[in-house]
């Protein structure tokens, strides 16, 4: 049975190897008089509310590409969902399903409140099926924008998607997936 308490870290270790360690968030139990709370990101920073299309969509990966230091640039939270100064990310795979829900879901979004990014999880190393181009050239229109993340397999090596931040692959995806959204 393992120990309650965290090893303690060994000099070196990054935040996230840390975390993982621990196997608590922020790496361990709060020092007295620590805040608890993610620290609010830089100001005029973007910040994004994350939403899935569908179960499985990838919305927590795609929440820890967007906010990989985890200091609130991006929650998860119901479709359509109020978010007032957040920028609205929908996400869904790179799939004839996918699309289906994504459309689901964008017709039913609310009217008043701004149109949602789309961004697309690729579930395979190959291009998207033609069913899946079609509705997403239908779709189009319908968001503030569309990303493409490609098909990352390191990422099905990790507990959790910030730990695969540090292999460079991913890291590059979720810098492109950045620029792309902040734009």
């Amino acid at each position: 049975m393992r120990n309650a308490q965290p090893d303690p870290a060994p000099v070196g270790l990054s935040a996230v190897q840390r975390l993982l360690r621990a196997g608590e968030p922020h790496g361990g139990p709060a020092a007295p008089g620590a805040s608890r709370g993610p620290e609010p990101p830089a100001p005029g920073a973007r910040q994004f509310v994350v939403s899935a299309a569908h179960g499985g969509a990838g919305a927590s990966t795609v929440t820890a590409m967007l906010d990989p230091d985890g200091a609130g640039a991006a929650v998860e939270a119901p479709p359509g969902m109020p978010a007032p100064g957040r920028c609205p990310v929908l996400v869904a795979r790179a799939s004839s399903y996918g699309l289906l829900r994504a459309g689901q879901v964008l017709t039913s979004w609310p009217v008043a409140g701004p149109r949602p990014y789309l961004v697309l999880v690729a579930d395979a190393p190959v291009a998207m099926p033609g069913p899946a181009r079609f509705r997403l050239r239908v779709l189009g229109g319908s968001t503030a924008g569309v990303a493409h993340v490609r098909y990352l397999f390191r990422l099905r090596w990790f507990d959790h998607p910030t730990a695969a931040l540090e292999i460079p692959a991913v890291a590059a995806a979720a810098q492109r997936l950045r620029a792309r959204l902040s734009g």
